[in-house]
């Protein structure tokens, strides 16, 4: 399981590419974008610059891109 730094440093960059292809559209999108990684079956672990990655990480990783995603998108308000 990855701590939230570590969590939060992979996501980064690919938020990062979001919020600029966000700008970059003259269009609203109707709806929030999904996203699932793809990994080689054929690959063991994986190895984001001194981060090790597991299948149960991909899935962490998945999970909090998607709710930031939705968070970017919908955002809440509170009163």
């Amino acid at each position: 399981m990855l701590t939230d730094d570590e969590l939060r440093a992979i996501a980064e960059p690919i938020l990062e590419i979001l919020r600029k292809m966000e700008e970059q559209s003259d269009e609203m999108m109707m709806e929030v974008p999904k996203l699932h990684l793809v990994v080689d079956p054929k690959m063991n672990d994986m190895i984001v610059g001194d981060i090790e990655i597991s299948a149960e990480d991909i899935k962490q990783i998945e999970e909090y891109l998607q709710c930031e995603i939705e968070n970017m998108m919908h955002p809440t308000i509170l009163h």
